[in-house]
């Protein structure tokens, strides 16, 4: 194995984030994921590693998962990636040499790559990258849920998204997202298949009706949960 994963938890108020950094063993280039909140606590982590920082990859543009992004290209020269249709839709990324990126799009860190996936749904931007047997999803898909949409279309696209993932993924694959509900991070496909429900449901509309019902409660209740193995 010459591939790393190092989460790291950050918040800010009620917010509780995970980034993560992407460590090729050999060359010793990295990738970071969604750097937010808290600079001096990520910026210990990865200057401990002695890596050089090739990519600030973004899976999508809201706040608490692109808060420190622009810092970290700043500061280490990295290139700032973000899918083609996040930066057409929100703007995100203008004023920087931005790698934009679509589906199937690989980019190499040392020996190994970072496979770009489109998954339209929470934003319709949203993408999640393959690092291995690790799939970074941000707030595409948690191990306990999937992420909130803004209208019934949105919704049509998550489960689309949803249900292509499913496909693509091995079972052994890794789920590391933005958050943190009940579940920590690091659940398999195998298992989020037996106890998510949004993995379950195929049908679209059913689908769609469940993730915009009415009175939905804490969606916004993160939690602070270990990464397994």
């Amino acid at each position: 194995m010459t591939t790393t994963t190092i989460p790291v938890e950050t918040s800010f108020g009620p917010f509780i984030n995970y980034c993560y950094i992407l460590v090729d063993e050999v060359s010793r280039e990295a990738a970071i994921i969604d750097p937010a909140w808290q600079m001096d606590k990520i910026t210990a982590v990865l200057d401990g590693l002695r890596v050089r920082l090739r990519y600030v990859l973004i899976t999508h543009s809201h706040l608490d998962h692109t808060n420190l992004a622009e810092r970290f290209v700043k500061r280490y020269g990295a290139q700032l990636v973000v899918s083609e249709l996040e930066h057409q839709w929100s703007g995100y990324g203008q004023g920087y040499s931005s790698l934009l990126v679509c589906e199937g799009q690989r980019l190499v860190i040392g020996r190994n790559h970072v496979t770009c996936f489109m998954t339209p749904g929470h934003t319709p931007g949203s993408a999640c990258y393959q690092w291995g047997r690790d799939l970074f999803t941000g707030d595409t898909l948690f191990p306990d849920g999937c992420g909130i949409c803004e209208s019934m279309e949105w919704a049509t696209e998550l489960f689309h998204s949803l249900r292509r993932l499913v496909t693509l993924m091995a079972d052994d694959v890794r789920i590391l997202s933005g958050h943190s509900y009940q579940v920590a991070n690091g659940l398999t496909f195998a298992q989020a298949k037996k106890t998510n429900i949004y993995l379950q449901i195929d049908k679209v509309d059913q689908f769609c009706k469940f993730r915009m019902r009415r009175g939905q409660k804490n969606l916004f209740t993160f939690s602070s949960l270990p990464v397994t193995d």
